[in-house]
């Protein structure tokens, strides 16, 4: 499941190049990003129970606490970034380029997510 979700990113990578009109690519977003969390929706509670077996019941919630204060930090430094990032290629006249090369940068760190993930769950299978 979760490998059709990052295949749904490189939809969204390719959108601002489609020969459609503002409208149908708007949406196709819509359309794509329904599926893609749809997808996902299905996979968590694989997710829940995956993690549940890799973090031991007394470190649960500060695993869980620091995680996520992680996440919600990097989030708010690659939003800003990207904010940043995006009016600079509006400003050159590249917006659908900045697009473009955002979602790269997003997909290839999916993929590294997933390759990383995939060499976990071979480790505790051993």
């Amino acid at each position: 499941m979760s490998v059709n979700y990052q295949y749904l990113l490189l939809v969204l990578l390719l959108l601002p190049y489609l020969p459609l009109s503002t409208t149908q690519r708007l949406w196709l977003l819509v359309f794509t990003l329904f599926i893609a969390q749809a997808l996902l929706s299905l996979c968590a509670n694989a997710w829940t129970n995956w993690m549940t077996d890799l973090v031991p019941l007394r470190l649960r919630g500060r695993y869980f606490s620091m995680r996520n204060t992680a996440l919600a930090a990097i989030a708010m430094v690659v939003n800003a970034g990207a904010g940043y990032f995006l009016d600079h290629m509006r400003i050159l006249g590249r917006p659908a380029d900045g697009y473009a090369i955002l979602f790269s940068v997003a997909v290839l760190f999916v993929l590294s997510s997933l390759v990383r993930a995939s060499a976990g769950l071979m480790q505790s299978q051993e």
